[in-house]
């Protein structure tokens, strides 16, 4: 049994040497050896069954100082035959926990576990067949990931249930269920969603990202004094919940809460649309279906950035966050053409690790 200040840390140990391993086997692969190769059906395997333990076996009843809102999510869960869910905010999500209800606690997280994983993995199978192992662990070293899998547990199934519909866009009517889905465990997914299908008419990239660099300096400029604004807007949509009651607050529950223009997050974000702009507009990568998530991950970033000042912000970030794995791997392994694929490939992996591992230990 790890001990539960140690769990994290184990966890973020373990994956970075499987990790590792899986960047020397794609070196073989580069020089088309296959004498040595790891077949990459064993590394999905591997890699599969540790993060979807690790997640959904941790310590439901641990202290929020090591595992976030666990705790809060499994005394939901123990007395959800108690709530009236027509009243809750996210019926979807409380509708999930009162079918699991018999089946336990730690099977609840569990399946969350294999949910939050499998999905995009399966998604991942059809777009990239035996190389979707890549993409998942692009996925799974991001730095949001594993905070998403334990802390934000509803907004990262709700982000699960998003990639798999994308997966079923041409089968327009269950696109559009499973998206109905991902919005009932988490409103914010209503922010992605309407991105997806504004990317279909405002589909120019370059446009976007002039946009967005704009949103940086509005932002700066008159983002602070947007609560009003915001506020309004809400009201207006008949949106009323409790947490955007507090988006604003300095306070909340006795404890002081920072809110600041954060050019740390504007930065990360950028990274996406600096490589997504390299591979469509500099390399002229030609895809319908990722010049769509693109464009989709810049609207949705662009609207956050205007809500920069907002407390919890990096939960709001997140709604674009989770399709930066996408972005950043898709073209690779789509057929861009690019001198030394490989060490693209293991450049952002090793990437993607490092940042998230200096995160962690910081």
């Amino acid at each position: 049994m790890i001990p539960i200040e140690h769990y994290s840390t184990v966890y973020h140990i373990g994956i970075s040497f499987l990790v590792l391993v899986f960047c020397l086997e794609l070196t073989k692969y580069s020089s088309n050896s296959t004498a040595t190769k790891v077949p990459l059906s064993i590394f999905s395997f591997v890699v599969l069954t540790y993060v979807i333990l690790f997640i959904g076996l941790r310590d439901p009843y641990a202290s929020s100082l090591y595992l976030g809102d666990t705790g809060q999510y499994t005394r939901t869960f123990n007395s959800i035959n108690d709530i009236d869910i027509s009243i809750t905010k996210d019926v979807g999500f409380y509708v999930f926990m009162k079918l699991l209800s018999p089946l336990g606690v730690k099977m609840f997280y569990l399946i969350c576990a294999a949910i939050y994983i499998l999905l995009p993995h399966i998604t991942f199978k059809k777009w990239f067949g035996k190389y979707a192992i890549i993409a998942t662990i692009v996925m799974i070293t991001s730095m949001s990931f594993w905070s998403f899998g334990i802390n934000g547990l509803r907004n990262g199934l709700a982000a699960a249930f998003f990639i798999y519909a994308i997966g079923l866009r041409r089968k327009t009517v269950w696109m559009i269920v499973w998206m109905i889905i991902s919005i009932s465990f988490h409103k914010s997914m209503l922010l992605p969603t309407v991105a997806y299908f504004l990317s279909r008419y405002v589909n120019n990239t370059k446009y976007l990202i002039y946009i967005w660099s704009g949103s940086i300096l509005v932002s700066f400029f008159v983002g602070e004094s947007s609560e009003i604004f915001i506020n309004n807007f809400f009201d207006l949509i008949g949106f009323q919940d409790s947490r955007i009651d507090n988006i604003y607050a300095d306070e909340l529950d006795g404890l002081s809460l920072n809110r600041g223009f954060r050019i740390d997050f504007i930065l990360y974000s950028s990274v996406a649309i600096i490589l997504g702009y390299y591979y469509v507009i500099k390399k002229g990568f030609k895809d319908v279906l990722y010049t769509r998530l693109l464009n989709t991950y810049i609207i949705a970033n662009t609207a956050w950035i205007l809500l920069i000042y907002v407390n919890y912000t990096n939960r709001v970030a997140y709604l674009s966050w989770f399709l930066m794995p996408i972005i950043f791997i898709y073209p690779l392994l789509r057929g861009l053409q690019l001198t030394n694929k490989i060490r693209w490939v293991q450049s952002i992996i090793m990437g993607s690790l490092i940042f998230t591992l200096l995160i962690f230990f910081k």
